[in-house]
This record gives structure tokens, sequence and C-alpha cells, in this order.
């Protein structure tokens, strides 16, 4: 499993907000403020792991909210094209190598990184069974409605389903990421109980 940190609470429902109304849908518009990465097209960064999610968009939040991920390629030839960095390390851009149909992005600032009011952990390829599946298909529209549930703690989003979110609708479902089961078309995000207080 691969270990990813927790997300910062008001940035996640700030990104939430911001996708749910199609910020993001532009190609300037990016998490953090398209001044924040730099695109570099036609080139992949080596070393980086590739997640079951299938549209850009979920790929850059995902990366922007995970502790130690600066970079991300997304790839058209590959499927799935989602490739983020999951290794602690400096981005280079030195590093970057041609290649046809990449679109690579690197954050610039990490400044905007988690530091506190930590509200989600994302681990990709993990599943909690028992959630119900709803009619929502990007990662920030299912996360934001289960925000809005009173018993929802934890979120996973399935790029082989339709829909692709299934949501926690009972108390009986514990939170817990020793309760996690692997599911590889699956990123599973658990929410701190303590950012719906």
């Amino acid at each position: 499993m691969i270990n990813i940190d927790y997300l910062q609470c008001n940035k996640m429902l700030a990104a939430i907000t911001l996708m749910s109304i199609g910020v993001f849908s532009a190609s300037a518009d990016l998490p953090g403020g398209d001044k924040s990465w730099k695109v570099t097209e036609e080139h992949n960064y080596p070393g980086l792991s590739n997640v079951w999610i299938y549209d850009r968009d979920s790929c850059l939040v995902t990366c922007y909210y995970m502790k130690d991920c600066y970079v991300v390629d997304y790839d058209i030839n590959s499927n799935p094209p989602c490739w983020i960095q999951t290794n602690k390390f400096t981005p280079d851009k030195s590093n970057l190598k041609s290649m046809a149909g990449v679109t690579d992005y690197i954050l610039l600032n990490g400044d905007d990184k988690v530091k506190d009011n930590n509200c989600w952990v994302i681990t990709p390829k993990m599943h909690i069974p028992g959630l119900k599946q709803v009619n929502y298909n990007t990662v920030a529209s299912c996360t934001n409605y289960c925000l809005k549930l009173k018993d929802c703690f934890v979120v996973d989003f399935d790029t082989m389903s339709k829909p692709k979110c299934w949501v926690q609708t009972s108390s009986k479902i514990i939170p817990d990421v020793k309760n996690l089961k692997s599911k590889g078309s699956v990123t599973n995000f658990m929410l701190n109980p303590k950012c719906k207080a």
C-alpha cells in the first residue's frame, strides 16, 4: 500500500467548490492556480506511479492534496492515463524526457501542501466494502456529496464502475485504514471526523 498523507480541509473544500462549478475544466485552470504549475507538453518524468484515475482534473487534484506529490504525468497513450509522484524526491525539470502524448505537470510552490487541519487520507488501489453507489463521476463531486451527508466519512472512487462514486451511508461502516481491502480500480478517501464537527 502506498502511504498517502492527509489532505488540508479548507483547501479541499475550496477545490471541491471550484471544481463543482467547472473552474478546473479549462486547461489553464489548475488546482492551486495555473501559475502554481510548470506544464510541459510531450514530456514525461521517469519514476512516477500509475494510478486508477482517468480524468486529468482528478489526477491533478489527487496529487495536489498528497503530501509528497509534486509531479503528474497525464499520458493519453496509457490506460489509465494518470501517473503521479509517490516517492519522496525534489522534482528537477532537467529529468524530463521527450515522450509523445504525455503532458507533464510540476508543482512549483510547495507552500500549499498539507500542514494543519488534516481532513482526507487518500489511498490508491484500496476500498472499504459496504458503501453505496451514487450518481457522481468526478472525485470532487463525489467527496463533496459525502461532506453533505451526516454519516459519511468514507468515499471510494472506482474508475471501472458507472457511476464511479461510492459513499458511506451507514454508521455501521467503520472508517479505519485497517478495514481497507485491495482493489486496483479504486482510490479510497477517508475523512477525519473532526472536519465535520
